[in-house]
């Protein structure tokens, strides 16, 4: 830390002298104009960077022998949250069809990126999308709307025996998966300048809170797609009517959870957090009772079916990890508001 001594001038000025390297760094010269920006905790904030706008951030993957497609997929989403926003990919040779669609295929997932140059051995992506321009309330409010929507059409693909809407599940995974690596994107993006909070009516606290719930409502989300998948291999005729009428119970008391905790999340309702951490038995107690119905089932249903309640059970959960995420954040009090314990 490099300490400087504040001085005063014309009897009521304070006048801090700024670091040599610094102003040289940003060619600051005089009479220019900088920002100075108060921090929630008490510091001071000085910027160069009056407009806001985002600093290049490039990154260069070059592609070699050993990488296949899977490999720089990950390692471009890695890139992508990590917040760069140009990725230039380089081969020595031609880049090879399948790792070209590999890399259409991670910019139509994910929001913003788009190729802007493409030659035989070279690829760049340009963020045409600027992530700070997107609340995090939207996101994640989309990200449990889709969510509700697959946990909600595996639970009447079940009842009406109707494969198109429990297929549909896998797909709309996709979405939740987007939105939440964006969400994850905007919070390194904070991470790295504070003043990005700024310019996104946020703070750092509220950023993280939103990134650790969303990764259990992707999660959720998951589990959605493990319980459409063991549908599709449960034949209808053998699973008893009773017996997938007592799951689909099962799955609303489920999604009565995911969205009391969702509702308490938005109104930073710690009571009705509580609530959500009080009334998980109901939903044991049901699943208990599938557990013993489907041991007349064959051993292939039986297996499948506890795959279905297992989800079931692990969704129930993270409402409850999500309700707790409401009241460990409940006592902070919100940067823009005075907010109190109640």
């Amino acid at each position: 830390m490099d300490i400087r001594r504040v001085q005063m001038t014309g009897g009521s000025s304070y006048v801090l002298t700024l670091p040599k390297e610094w102003v040289t760094s940003l060619n600051i010269r005089k009479n220019d104009p900088v920002g100075v920006m108060i921090q929630a905790d008490g510091d001071l904030m000085i910027t160069g960077n009056l407009s806001g706008d985002l600093p290049p951030r490039s990154r260069v993957v070059t592609i070699d022998q050993g990488m296949d497609s899977q490999m720089l997929f990950r390692i471009l989403v890695g890139i992508y949250i990590a917040g760069y926003n140009i990725i230039e990919i380089k081969s020595k040779d031609r880049i090879q069809g399948t790792l070209r669609r590999t890399i259409r295929a991670f910019s139509d997932q994910v929001i913003g990126l788009e190729p802007v140059e493409e030659e035989e051995t070279i690829i760049i992506l340009r963020d045409l999308f600027n992530p700070l321009d997107m609340p995090l309330d939207t996101s994640f409010r989309r990200m449990y709307a889709v969510t509700h929507g697959m946990l909600t059409d595996s639970a009447e693909g079940l009842k009406s025996c109707n494969q198109g809407r429990v297929q549909d599940v896998e797909f709309r995974d996709r979405d939740v998966d987007r939105l939440f690596w964006l969400i994850s994107r905007q919070t390194n993006m904070i991470l790295q300048s504070p003043r990005n909070a700024e310019r996104m009516k946020t703070n750092i606290s509220e950023v993280l809170h939103y990134l650790q719930t969303g990764r259990i409502v992707e999660r959720v989300a998951d589990h959605c797609v493990l319980i459409a998948r063991s549908i599709n291999m449960i034949e209808q005729e053998i699973l008893a009517e009773d017996v997938r009428v007592v799951i689909g119970k099962a799955m609303a008391e489920a999604d009565k959870l995911f969205e009391l905790s969702i509702s308490a999340f938005f109104s930073r309702d710690m009571k009705k957090a509580n609530r959500v951490l009080g009334t998980t038995s109901p939903l044991e107690q049901i699943l208990h009772q599938i557990n013993q119905d489907i041991l007349a089932l064959p051993t292939d249903s039986v297996m499948v079916a506890r795959k279905i309640t297992d989800s079931i059970r692990r969704i129930g959960e993270y409402s409850g990890d999500i309700a707790e995420r409401v009241i460990d954040f409940g006592v902070i009090p919100d940067a823009r508001s005075d907010s109190s314990v109640s």
